[in-house]
């Protein structure tokens, strides 16, 4: 997946909603990353999870707006998918270049499985490196932060750009600013 070309065709769908209209600074588009990451751990809190079974069923069907309402909003899989677009949005903003980062193999999976913290600790390290004193570039923290998220998506086993796949075709469907002041 060409990640810099999906920061351009997720920053274009958020001037098209009205989200740029005004200049927004690096620190707005960060904090609302981490609302994003305040509504994950709510959905984990609920217990708020996209049923495996739902995720076959959809792949099969193709993308569906009612069924992603019904299913996947405001699950932890659709929170982690927003965390990762307002990253990727941002860095369109800034044309920063997104990194390449490792892939874990199995054998790394499995070792990582075994010490990984729960996902309230997750939340709050992936909060200390948008917000880290130690790496004030953006484009350093926007960088660390999609690669922690993809890195812990694939310790659990979540397709994380499936979501972020599914979670753009359903914002080009929503109006504009998402019914939302910002």
């Amino acid at each position: 997946m060409d990640l810099n070309k999906l920061k351009q065709e997720i920053h274009q769908n958020a001037i098209e909603k009205g989200f740029w209209e005004h200049e927004l600074s690096d620190e707005h588009c960060l904090m609302l990353v981490i609302t994003e990451i305040a509504e994950m751990v709510e959905a984990d809190r609920k217990g708020m999870h996209v049923p495996l079974d739902a995720i076959k069923i959809a792949k099969k069907q193709g993308f569906n707006d009612m069924f992603f309402k019904a299913v996947y909003s405001g699950t932890v899989e659709d929170e982690l998918a927003d965390i990762v677009i307002r990253l990727l949005d941002l860095a369109g903003a800034r044309d920063i270049e997104i990194e390449d980062f490792i892939k874990r193999d199995e054998e790394g999976l499995k070792e990582a499985r075994k010490r990984i913290p729960p996902l309230t600790c997750i939340s709050f390290a992936l909060c200390q490196i948008i917000t880290s004193q130690f790496f004030p570039r953006t484009a350093d923290r926007i960088n660390d932060a999609i690669s922690f998220v993809d890195d812990y998506c694939q310790i659990e086993g979540i397709d994380l750009w499936y979501f972020v796949g599914q979670k753009m075709l359903y914002n080009r469907t929503r109006q504009a600013l998402h019914g939302k002041k910002y």
